[in-house]
């Protein structure tokens, strides 16, 4: 059983999880970098916020891809909330 298994049973649509998403994005982007397929990030507490409140009208792999994109397209090394209004 993956963690993105247990995530996908844990999570299955994201507006119902809300207040989950910040924790879950910030474990998704150490995995990703973790597995050298983004560039070592982290969020800040606006882009946490952000992505918190972001309508989100997905599940689980919705935030994955959306975390990824953050991180390869960031400018710098932490994510800000501008960074997340782009999504």
């Amino acid at each position: 059983n993956t963690f993105a298994a247990s995530l996908i049973e844990l999570v299955p649509q994201l507006a119902a999880h809300v207040d989950e998403i910040p924790e879950i994005a910030s474990l998704l982007l150490t995995q990703l970098a973790e597995r050298g397929e983004v560039p070592p990030r982290r969020f800040a507490v606006g882009a946490l916020n952000a992505l918190r409140m972001h309508r989100w009208p997905g599940d689980w792999p919705e935030l994955q891809a959306t975390v990824k994109n953050l991180a390869l397209t960031a400018l710098e090394d932490e994510i800000l909330a501008e960074d997340v209004s782009r999504i």
